[in-house]
């Protein structure tokens, strides 16, 4: 693997899954990071396939069954996927920003704009880019202009080269 491509760190993730695999078949974290790395590779039916297979050996993990149904919905499954979130947001004992501000952008998706403003406020992920330009589009949506003017002046201050290429940038 040739370590200067951007691709050189996914490819390490995936072998390290893979071998993680081999060792023990039946290792949900391992699929897991199978399932993350070959999204990130943009091989989303593949990684859907295995994310499947690692909630099949595991159906109570919640962590995974956040990160599958964050996948499923990103790839167009919004209404398998936002509920596989808001089970694992229920579920789940640790940080909820992630399951939050996913949850936001499935009510967004769905055009549900004040369930989308109140999970969006609900989301402490004050340094997240990415949290900042859901809230902007979700406060603007919602008619909370005041919000989405100070969402918008955030990205503009702290993250000028994302706004500058947010369509390439989110498409990452």
């Amino acid at each position: 693997v040739d370590s200067s491509s951007p691709q050189a760190p996914i490819d390490r993730a995936l072998a390290a899954a893979r071998r993680a695999i081999e060792l023990d078949p039946q290792n949900v974290r391992g699929l897991e990071a199978e399932m993350l790395a070959l999204y990130f590779k943009k091989d989303v039916a593949s990684a859907l396939k295995v994310g499947a297979q690692a909630l099949a050996i595991n159906p109570n993990d919640t962590e995974l069954l956040g990160e599958y149904g964050h996948r499923l919905a990103l790839a167009g499954d919004w209404d398998r996927g936002c509920p596989m979130m808001l089970e694992s947001r229920e579920r789940n004992p640790g940080p909820l920003a992630y399951h939050e501000s996913m949850l936001g952008l499935c009510e967004y998706i769905r055009g549900d704009n004040k369930a989308a403003e109140m999970w969006i406020r609900k989301t402490p992920a004050p340094d997240n880019a990415f949290y900042h330009v859901m809230a902007a589009a979700i406060f603007a949506e919602s008619g909370a202009e005041q919000d989405a003017a100070s969402e918008s002046d955030w990205l503009k201050k702290n993250a000028p080269a994302l706004v500058k290429n947010l369509r390439s940038e989110i498409s990452l």
